[in-house]
């Protein structure tokens, strides 16, 4: 972290601020998000599916929902190798860990 810490400085202009978001907040937020991780799994088994479906939000509940209708269970989900991923946040996307639930 810099030794001014990561909020805004008020004497910093634009291009700082930007340096300062790209070199050392992003980093934080993805290293907070691999030790707290909110995703969740809704259907399905992401460690063996061949497709996984990655949502955010009520929209991730309609897919499963949709799915539902389809007649895929939870059950008939696996046997497909279908999974619905709900990411908690969606940017930074987190990459290092989003199929290990």
């Amino acid at each position: 972290l810099p030794p001014s810490g990561l909020n805004i400085q008020q004497p910093d202009d634009w291009n700082t601020q930007e340096k300062r978001m790209y070199a050392h907040k992003l980093p934080a937020v993805s290293a907070f998000l691999r030790a707290n991780s909110r995703d969740r799994v809704l259907l399905g088994d992401t460690s063996s599916a061949m497709v996984v479906i990655i949502s955010a939000g009520v929209s991730a509940f309609e897919v499963v929902e949709a799915l539902h209708a389809l007649g895929i269970s939870d059950l008939r989900a696996r046997e497909l190798r279908v999974a619905v991923l709900k990411v908690a946040v969606v940017w930074p996307l987190e990459t290092e860990g989003g199929c290990e639930h």
